[in-house]
């Protein structure tokens, strides 16, 4: 019993805390103005050559998670019906070749987005690694 309850708690922490490696895994929520949840918004990277890198949809919750290639340029475009898309530039070039064997995150936030207008997506932020601080950072937009 006691055997099992370890390789359990084992299995857990490799795969329940781990980061993916040689990456940077970002997870958010995307809600409306007012505060409720979008279900099924689509989350799409694209880089600079305008290649699609990933595309996801957020759950019942709102959340999504999506991994990103280290040296490369993205945009992460976030749209739902009936709202106006939002857009947050990561850049994932910066990181050290000595860094790039481990993982990093990068989450926990909130995109809103607002009912549908006219015009092009608003572009929030941008995203991108900080060598003074060894990790990602966001400046608004």
């Amino acid at each position: 019993m006691k055997a099992v309850l370890i390789v359990c708690f084992m299995f857990i922490c490799v795969n329940g805390f781990s980061q993916t490696k040689g990456n940077l895994k970002v997870d958010a929520t995307v809600r409306k103005t007012d505060g409720t949840v979008i279900h099924k918004a689509k989350v799409s990277l694209v880089d600079s050559d305008e290649n699609i890198i990933a595309e996801t949809l957020t759950n019942h919750k709102g959340r999504f998670e999506v991994s990103m290639p280290f040296d490369k340029d993205m945009r992460m475009v976030v749209e739902a019906k009936d709202c106006h898309s939002k857009v947050i530039l990561f850049d994932t070039r910066n990181v050290p070749c000595n860094h790039q064997q481990w993982g990093y995150e990068y989450g926990g936030f909130t995109i809103k987005l607002e009912p549908a207008g006219i015009g092009d997506p608003d572009t929030v932020a941008r995203v991108a690694f900080r060598m003074e601080i060894e990790n990602f950072d966001y400046e608004k937009r």
